[in-house]
């Protein structure tokens, strides 16, 4: 039987198939192409992998915009590579997540196309119409993220559809039992087919408001995006999602050992993530922007997100990068980027109470590519340039190689150019040296899999007289870790430790302790056993 409870302080590394490995030559990634890599992926030492839309799809938002939930886009291969990739998986220990789009589909999904074509039909009420306003405008003062109104004109049905993102991903009405019970339809498929767990899309967004009022100003007009102009408490964050998890919970606990995972970006990112996963009638964890969307790396950001799970019965999950952001080791460096500072955010990252998701080529190092304009294919990208340089450099291709200007991602023309700088971080530059950033990551990981007190843990923070210094103990089975990071990259810090600790070498770096003195280096790490 498996452990019901094994994503419980795992490390699930994500996979963003277009950018992982192309096997055909087409400059697209494909499932055959992560089956071809997964030994590499097993040897990190992670427990699983969670795989970004790889269904049927026009690729408006390069698979966000699902024409078909039971099959896979042909640009990635067949449900039978699918099939494969999930054997191999399991072969090598690897619990295997896919990425669930319930909010939206894409507007050539079937459902869709009959919906659009008249008020009357079986699937009219399947997705969110409304009349327009007397002045023939749209019904609600919604935005989409993408920009413009979050409301597209239907001539056929004479009817404004809803969209909170592009035009062409319509939202469902989810308010409909139909539309319920065909998405967990949908559930069931994959489950039958034996995945083991669902990262679940912008799940707050789930429901609208059924009254269609206006959003609230938020006060700010400083941001590139009108979306942010607004409080968004009539289009995203509504109670009766909370009634769709708890039916979509019973449908995962029809299989042991199923979990779920939400994706939350909110004006209370902690708060609705704790609301999604505090009973064991909803999801099983969530995780959201609050170290995402930030430029914030300072010890107050990663305590006030860590201490909002305390006491609230509810088990968290974090990210520092993923497909939609900028790279944690550009982002969060301070300015200067460097092999010791992407070492600093992976040990930070690995220690935090909590299931793990860790971006492809994290392990790396890999900063944010570069990506000119004339080459930038993602739709926030291009709306928002150059105030916004959208997701295309946290999606450049993985560089396997410095040997071929491919990066051995490829053969063919990649779909997003390969970065220079990354190359040169190449897993083949990496492979063999035990200083390098790759070597340290399989180290940590390694060693955090035999320590209870890293994975399933207690947290608890200690003060100190250094803003840029975090320390925390992490605590079971009698065993206590103590934990302390550096966040500058200019000075060193100096602690006096309450009593001896034991160093655990393979976890620390830029760390030197002698007695009850800790001494950190700019990126220093510290993880030690107390004596």
């Amino acid at each position: 039987m498996t452990d019901p409870d094994w994503w419980r302080g795992a490390v699930i590394y994500q996979i963003y198939p277009r950018s992982f490995q192309d096997s055909n030559g087409d400059g697209v990634g494909d499932l055959p192409g992560i089956t071809r890599r997964l030994d590499y992926v097993a040897s990190l030492g992670v427990d699983g992998i969670w795989l970004s839309p790889f269904f049927t799809s026009p690729m408006a938002d390069f698979g966000y915009d699902v024409a078909d939930y039971r099959d896979v886009d042909p640009v990635f291969g067949t449900l039978s590579d699918f099939d494969a990739l999930l054997s191999r998986a399991h072969d090598l220990g690897l619990k295997v997540i896919i990425d669930q789009v319930y909010g939206h589909t894409s507007d050539q999904h079937d459902w869709f196309t009959q919906s659009r074509s008249s008020r009357d039909n079986a699937r009219a009420d399947w997705y969110v119409w409304a009349d327009a306003r007397a002045d023939g405008g749209p019904p609600t003062n919604w935005p989409s993220v993408f920009g413009g109104p979050a409301w597209t004109w239907d001539a056929r049905r004479r009817q404004y559809y809803l969209h909170n993102f592009l035009s062409a991903q319509p939202d469902l009405n989810l308010y409909n039992p139909q539309v319920q019970d065909a998405i967990l339809d949908v559930t069931r498929f994959w489950l039958e087919r034996g995945v083991d767990g669902f990262r679940l899309d912008v799940a707050n967004y789930y429901f609208h408001d059924d009254q269609l009022r206006d959003n609230p100003p938020s006060g700010d007009t400083d941001g590139a995006r009108p979306y942010d102009f607004q409080r968004h408490v009539y289009n995203r964050d509504r109670p009766e999602t909370l009634r769709f998890l708890e039916r979509l919970r019973g449908v995962l606990d029809s299989r042991n050992g199923v979990m779920s995972v939400a994706e939350i970006e909110s004006d209370d990112n902690l708060g609705r993530s704790i609301e999604y996963a505090k009973s064991p009638e909803r999801l099983h964890t969530a995780y959201n922007f609050h170290f995402l969307r930030t430029d914030d790396a300072s010890p107050s950001r990663v305590r006030s997100g860590m201490e909002a799970w305390e006491d609230v019965g509810a088990w968290p999950s974090w990210s520092l990068s993923n497909h939609d952001i900028v790279r944690a080791a550009t982002r969060w460096s301070g300015g200067a980027p460097s092999p010791a500072r992407s070492r600093f955010l992976l040990a930070l990252l690995l220690s935090l109470r909590g299931t793990v998701f860790l971006y492809q080529g994290e392990e790396l190092g890999l900063t944010q590519g570069v990506v000119p304009f004339e080459k930038l294919v993602d739709p926030e990208a291009i709306a928002f340039w150059p105030e916004n340089m959208g997701r295309d450099g946290c999606r450049v291709p993985m560089p396997w190689t410095d040997a071929d200007a491919r990066s051995g991602f490829t053969t063919g023309d990649p779909w997003l150019p390969l970065d220079d700088d990354q190359r040169r971080l190449a897993v083949s530059v990496q492979e063999g040296d035990d200083n390098s950033t790759l070597a340290f990551a399989r180290r940590f990981m390694e060693t955090r899999a035999g320590l209870a007190a890293m994975i399933r843990g207690d947290m608890r923070f200690r003060d100190t007289a250094h803003d840029d210094v975090l320390v925390f103990e992490r605590s079971a089975d009698g065993e206590t870790l103590l934990c302390a990071f550096n966040f500058g990259v200019e000075a060193s810090a100096s602690l006096r430790l309450d009593a001896e600790v034991s160093p655990i070498s393979e976890m620390s770096q830029g760390a030197d302790v002698s007695g009850r003195t800790l001494k950190l280096a700019p990126n220093g790490v510290f993880i030690g056993r107390s004596t």
